[in-house]
């Protein structure tokens, strides 16, 4: 109960935002609604919530974010990127940017976070909204610059690469790429770049600036294959470019669903990949070029009951309702819980450079646990991917230089 003496000292701690405030804050509904699969599938029906009281009670500071300014990317809509925005409301943040696209969706996750904030208790935290539509580059640098400008005094100590989509239709964007490579990857790196100094300047004034990727449990599909370079080139304006591989060309088989892992969920599962892959390289990358104190930092959540399962049903018909209730009755959870790997990475106080968490129980829920600290991977075997060898991290490393008109740093 958060009445025993021992959680009024956590309360103590957390001074205006108390975790006990929060605590009676999750029963608030949240203003989106819950689409269904079909009929049969409801996000809500598995938001399991189990771990999340512990977490903050007992396993992280309450002052974590305490003086910091955090921006998330995909911060909308019953996700795992909201929950990250509040947490660092929680967490004592002196300021959360939410960078979305413009949409039906935005203004209202906008009102959620300060909604959360008041009911809380915290009034110190200013939360901002900055547009940022990652399919147009040209977008994601007019955001970098808003971004930059709102972090010209301290420093950007948080970026946190969390949006996401999932087993998309081969579609390219109007700057060339496939739709899920610029959406899960390069758009947010571009950004990376576009805002690195500010990043570098948090640093210079704490030793702690962090950049989180998100990745996932589909980042072991592609297998010893591993990244594919010409999927994350610049395509013709044809979908049957003939330069990327038959198993990651066209859409799903009509009728096809997740567990037949055809070419969408291919694609996805190499984003996966490159964003846990992509921290190893800019770890090694900033020790080479004697950056300080800008650590990269992977998470991944599990399996969390989102919006991203409903859109990839209902939307892009890749994920059979079926198999979405199939997952999630055997090991699911919801996205407050889900979204405790990515806060620990973002505010966790003993973070490292290299650092990868994820759920403790079968890698699909539970409180987070490190498996990889400093760059060093509990089990390589299994993470040979993300490992990756010097070529390959190279070859993505120019490959983002060429999209780019220059290095990321």
């Amino acid at each position: 109960s958060p009445h025993t003496p021992k959680y009024e000292e956590t309360d103590r701690r957390l001074g205006q935002c108390s975790v006990a405030s929060y605590c009676q804050a999750l029963t608030v509904l949240s203003p989106f609604p819950t689409r269904t699969m079909g009929g049969t599938y409801s996000r809500s029906k598995y938001d399991k919530t189990a771990y999340h009281e512990k977490f903050f009670f007992d396993l992280i500071p309450g002052d974590a974010a305490s003086g910091k300014t955090v921006a998330v990317t995909g911060a909308t809509a019953n996700g795992l990127g909201i929950w990250l925005a509040k947490h660092a409301v929680l967490l004592g943040a002196k300021r959360v940017v939410l960078l979305n696209r413009a949409s039906p969706r935005n203004a209202p996750a906008l009102a959620e976070v300060i909604a959360f904030s008041k009911e809380c208790g915290s009034t110190s935290t200013e939360i901002l909204g900055v547009e940022c539509d990652l399919l147009s580059f040209a977008s994601v640098r007019n955001a970098a610059k808003q971004l930059n400008l709102i972090c010209k005094h301290d420093g950007l100590d948080v970026l946190c690469l969390n949006a996401g989509t999932m087993a998309a239709p081969d579609e390219n964007t109007d700057d060339g790429y496939n739709r899920e490579v610029q959406v899960n990857f390069l758009a947010q790196h571009l950004l990376l770049k576009e805002v690195f100094p500010s990043l570098k300047k948090a640093a210079a004034r704490t030793g702690d600036a962090r950049v989180v990727q998100q990745s996932s449990g589909a980042r072991m599909i592609p297998g010893k294959k591993g990244l594919v370079k010409a999927f994350f080139q610049k395509r013709e304006q044809d979908s049957q470019n003939v330069s990327l591989p038959s198993g990651l060309r066209g859409d799903q088989k009509k009728g096809a669903g997740m567990l037949m892992l055809g070419p969408a969920w291919k694609r996805y599962g190499q984003t996966k990949l490159a964003n846990s892959m992509s921290t190893e390289m800019y770890r090694e990358q900033a020790s080479r070029k004697e950056i300080a104190g800008v650590k990269f930092v992977t998470a991944s959540p599990g399996l969390a009951a989102s919006e991203l399962q409903a859109t990839t049903s209902c939307e892009f018909q890749s994920m059979k309702p079926w198999e979405a209730n199939l997952v999630f009755f055997l090991a699911g959870q919801g996205v407050r819980d889900g979204s405790l790997p990515i806060t620990q990475a973002c505010f966790g106080p003993d973070v490292q450079s290299g650092d990868f968490y994820e759920p403790s129980k079968f890698t699909a829920y539970g409180l987070p646990r490190a498996i990889s600290t400093g760059g060093f991977f509990k089990n390589p075997k299994a993470d040979a991917g993300t490992i990756s060898d010097d070529n390959t991290k190279q070859v993505m490393w120019e490959l983002l230089a060429d999209a780019f008109g220059g290095e990321v740093f």
